[in-house]
């Protein structure tokens, strides 16, 4: 049997053989690298997800989410991507002005799921604070409380903007992974039946 290499076939031929490649080709947790990704940058600044989920991309509604809590703690802004960083100082910021009003406390953020999409609105955020000092903190009309109702919108958009970069960033793998220029190097050297009349 007379066979090409991938690389060798006629254009139009290679695109067929990359539409099969991105149907079938991606039978694997491809997002796999992602979520780690996105697990270990939020571990930097506290964020300790435990589960991601997403759907897309291409439909209104599809997006992603995760679960887990915050127990802000500082980090190198640096050392996060940059498209992270705006959202770390906005929980630095709210972090700092509650340190101010109670030296002692601690500050969770738990993050659940409601409803049935798969997107940061869907996102349910409560935020818990105790302190180990004997006078009660977060009360009606206390300084903590004030700074908890200005900011509660901030913390929540930032928490979202977070499942926001996560989905762009699971995109950005999807496009790449399907891509000519991607295919072609997977493909690169693959045998086929070659459909064209050898001159004898």
């Amino acid at each position: 049997m007379n066979t090409i290499k991938h690389q060798d076939l006629p254009e139009d031929r290679k695109e067929q053989e990359r539409e099969k490649y991105r149907e079938h080709g991606l039978d694997y947790d491809w997002w796999d690298g992602v979520y780690d990704y996105a697990k270990e940058t939020a571990g930097k600044f506290g964020l300790e997800i435990d589960d991601i989920f997403f759907s897309g991309f291409w439909s209104q509604g599809d997006g992603a989410f995760y679960t887990g809590r915050l127990i802000f703690k500082p980090c190198v802004v640096a050392e996060l991507p940059e498209e992270v960083r705006d959202i770390y100082e906005t929980l630095h910021e709210v972090h700092s002005l509650m340190k101010i009003a109670v030296p002692f406390f601690i500050w969770i953020v738990d993050i659940s799921h409601v409803g049935r999409h798969s997107h940061g609105h869907t996102m349910q955020i409560a935020t818990d604070i105790s302190a180990d000092i004997d006078d009660p903190i977060g009360g009606e009309g206390t300084a903590l409380e004030t700074i908890m109702k200005e900011t509660e919108q901030d913390v929540a958009e930032a928490l979202r903007d977070y499942a926001l970069w996560i989905y762009r960033t699971l995109e950005k793998e999807y496009e790449f992974l399907t891509s000519d220029e991607c295919i072609d190097d997977l493909l690169h050297g693959e045998e086929y039946e070659n459909e064209q009349e050898i001159d004898g």
